[in-house]
C-alpha cells in the first residue's frame, strides 16, 4: 500500500514538474514574440524560443531552447522545408500537409512575432 501511495505520489510530482516547464516556455515564448515583433531590420537579433511540443518523444524537450532557431528574420528568408518544419514542430504549431516552402517560412515567421512579407 505505502509504495502504491509513493508511486502515485512521484507521478503526481512529475506532473506538476512537467506542467511548470510547459507554463514556463509558454511564459518565455510569449515575451520572446512581444520582443521578436519589435525587429524591423533583417539582420537584427531575435530571441530564441523554446520548445513546448507536446507528446511522449518530442524531438526537443519542454523548455529547452529550440536548436537552429533563425537568428534574424534573414535567416527565416533562407529556411529549407525541413528547418522550418522542426522549428514550426517545437513550437507545437500543426503543419499543413503539402505546405510549400515559402507558406512554410510565411508561419515560422508568424509563429516567432514577426509580419509577413
Amino acid at each position: 500500500m505505502e509504495a502504491q501511495m509513493q508511486h502515485q505520489l512521484n507521478a503526481l510530482t512529475q506532473s506538476i514538474h512537467d506542467m511548470k516547464a510547459m507554463t514556463d516556455a509558454q511564459f518565455w515564448n510569449l515575451n520572446a514574440k512581444i520582443q521578436n515583433s519589435k525587429v524591423h531590420n533583417a539582420t537584427e537579433a531575435l530571441v530564441v524560443m523554446r520548445s513546448i511540443e507536446r507528446g511522449p518523444s518530442p524531438q526537443v524537450p519542454v523548455n529547452q531552447a529550440i536548436p537552429n532557431f533563425p537568428g534574424n528574420p534573414n535567416q527565416i528568408s533562407q529556411m529549407n522545408v525541413l528547418q522550418c518544419c522542426s522549428v514550426l514542430t517545437s513550437l507545437d504549431i500543426p503543419l499543413l500537409p503539402q505546405a510549400r516552402p515559402r507558406q512554410l517560412r510565411t508561419a515560422v515567421r508568424g509563429a516567432v512575432g514577426l509580419s509577413a512579407l
